[in-house]
């Protein structure tokens, strides 16, 4: 996942008073907060490379692939595309 800065985390406590949160916002597509130093576009292409490294791995997607029913395809796809694995979101 990308950086969540989530209630009772020790970030959550150094950050009291310096960030509120968003809590309609899909965090796990965009940054909530970005640290000093990085910029959003770094930590996204970073969530990519992270999510491509390990799930296109032929071990864990074939154990992936054997998990899968039908009624769940039009949901995985969605989420592959939310992840920015497949397409543009």
């Amino acid at each position: 996942m990308i950086l969540d800065v989530l209630p009772g985390s020790e970030l959550w406590d150094n950050l009291k008073g310096k960030f509120k949160p968003n809590w309609g916002k899909n965090s796990y597509r965009e940054p909530e907060w970005i640290p000093a130093g990085l910029s959003k576009e770094f930590l996204i292409k970073a969530q990519e490379k992270a999510f491509r490294q390990f799930y296109l791995r032929l071990s864990v997607l074939g154990r992936l692939v054997r998990l899968i029913k039908i009624k769940q395809i039009k949901f995985l796809v969605k989420r592959l595309k939310d992840y920015r694995l497949i397409g543009k979101s």
